[in-house]
């Protein structure tokens, strides 16, 4: 049976099917390169803190003044070479007193917890950066071994 011209276009899809078939074939048939990739640890940013000054509070005398020992009280005072001045507060001002100096020591608590709280944070986070660093270099490690025992696969042997 001669080829001709109408024969020919009818076989034109089944030619350009075939072509397409080989050229996929043949670009699954390349060998696979080995990808490589690179991790560095991240590096540990040191713990800043600084230094805690001691509280060294000045003593301060306190003197009871009430309306019967007043004129007492006023003669000691001028014995020391002191001004007769005296600074008073009601007993519900005392109170009150007490009570902010008591806020302030809870204030104060409550932020050492916090340093302390950062600190042991940091002190984990150091870990835990160290104890990753040693487990990507015993991957790695683990990689490299493998590839020097294992034995190349068929496209390798070309290559």
């Amino acid at each position: 049976m001669p080829l001709n011209l109408v024969s020919l276009t009818k076989l034109a899809p089944v030619w350009l099917i075939l072509i397409i078939l080989g050229i996929s074939i043949s670009a699954c048939g390349s060998s696979v390169k080995k990808l490589d990739i690179f991790t560095t640890p991240v590096e540990k940013v040191p713990l800043q803190l600084p230094p805690i000054t001691e509280l060294n509070l000045d003593s301060v005398k306190w003197i009871l003044v009430t309306e019967n020992n007043i004129e007492e009280v006023f003669k000691e005072l001028e014995k020391k070479n002191s001004d007769p001045v005296v600074f008073g507060v009601s007993d519900a001002g005392y109170e009150s007193m007490s009570l902010n100096l008591a806020k302030i020591r809870q204030l104060v608590e409550q932020q050492r917890a916090v340093i302390i709280a950062y600190k042991q944070y940091y002190v984990n986070q150091n870990e835990n950066i160290d104890k990753s660093h040693q487990e990507h270099k015993d991957k790695k490690k683990e990689i490299k071994d493998s590839q020097k025992n294992s034995t190349p696969e068929w496209w390798e042997i070309w290559e």
